[in-house]
């Protein structure tokens, strides 16, 4: 069976993201109109305009609600793009081609949004490392458990990083788990 392939997009804690996702499915859809796409939203958001997407996900009103919703995917194979994308090409339709092997692929930001982030360069066990920040696309396939887990982790551990119920250790590295065994890209 072949495994379901969709957009997932998050509006939550302000009017305007909502309208934002609505704008963005709608050009998903002028360029790829058999694209399967779930909103992911706060019920008191819904003005009518929630029928372009296929699937209709609640959440709470988090400002990082979209790292659940990234975690509930309908879709086995999902593309999740921040609300205010805008699809401006019909290359759209091909993206889940990129995933090519990878359990998940994040989009590079732009060189040009280096400057608004503090830290970029870091050492890890005495090696210099650089930091890629990713922009708001990420590419992933809910069939791998590990996917799942990741998705689910990083949800649990923002929020408790959030609500400072979680104060990270000098050495955030220690939270992690088995990345040797998730294949993960960058395009």
């Amino acid at each position: 069976m072949k495994p379901s392939k969709g957009y997932l997009v998050v509006a939550s804690k302000k009017p305007n993201f909502y309208s934002l996702a609505i704008n963005c499915i709608e050009s998903i859809k002028d360029y790829y109109p058999d694209a399967k796409c779930c909103l992911v939203t706060e019920e008191k958001f819904l003005d009518g305009r929630e029928y372009v997407a296929d699937d209709l996900i609640f959440c709470d009103d988090h400002y990082r609600a979209k790292l659940w919703g990234m975690a509930n995917s309908p879709y086995d194979i999902t593309m999740y793009i921040d609300a205010d994308a805008e699809i401006e090409h019909e290359d759209i339709a091909t993206v889940f081609d990129e995933l090519d092997g990878n359990d998940m692929i994040f989009h590079e930001l732009d060189k040009k949004y280096n400057k608004v982030y503090a830290i970029k360069h870091f050492t890890y066990e005495n090696v210099k490392e650089y930091y890629t920040y990713c922009g708001g696309v990420c590419l992933y396939d809910m069939r791998n458990p590990l996917v799942k887990d990741f998705m689910n982790d990083w949800n649990d551990l923002f929020r408790k990083q959030y609500s400072r119920e979680l104060i990270l250790p000098m050495d955030p590295w220690q939270l992690l788990w088995n990345f040797d065994q998730l294949h993960c890209g960058i395009y």
